[in-house]
């Protein structure tokens, strides 16, 4: 007999995180990892509250993120 146990809730302690401008220019968001799941966040300047723009799951635990720069922009 084997148990597997799940949760049922998201993770909600956020463990790495980076700043920048990801959907469009001058955009203040900040891309979160909790434990295995990716988040961009995106501060609404009418409330001052976080909003989720996206949400993606992925197969492993995010351990690092680093902000990077691409060459001519």
């Amino acid at each position: 007999m084997h148990l597997y146990s799940l949760t049922l809730g998201q993770a909600t302690a956020i463990n790495q995180a980076c700043a920048g401008s990801f959907t469009k220019p001058d955009a203040d968001e900040v891309c979160v990892a909790k434990g295995k799941i990716i988040e961009l966040v995106q501060v609404d300047r009418e409330t001052g509250k976080l909003e989720t723009i996206y949400t993606h799951e992925v197969f492993g635990l995010v351990r690092k993120m680093l902000a990077f720069r691409i060459l001519g922009m």
